[in-house]
């Protein structure tokens, strides 16, 4: 995967790799990412602001992979 990722050229080639190897929109990683959010807890060993930072991360990368969350989730 490095290999693929070091002959892009540009800042804009690197991100669309990236975005191809990490953001697929397969059923499995839409799977994985809802079951993540789902089983989201807070870790008392954590800050608040980190259990925020997770939670955010979790939530735009359903959002990238055009998941859409509903109030009932």
């Amino acid at each position: 995967m490095l290999r693929q990722v070091s002959k892009e050229t540009t800042a804009a080639g690197v991100w669309s790799k990236l975005e191809g190897l990490y953001m697929t929109k397969s059923l499995v990683n839409r799977l994985y990412l809802k079951q993540s959010l789902y089983s989201f807890k807070m870790h008392e060993d954590r800050s608040i602001g980190e259990q925020l930072d997770l939670f955010n991360k979790l939530i735009l990368d359903l959002e990238n992979i055009d998941v859409t969350i509903d109030d009932e989730d």
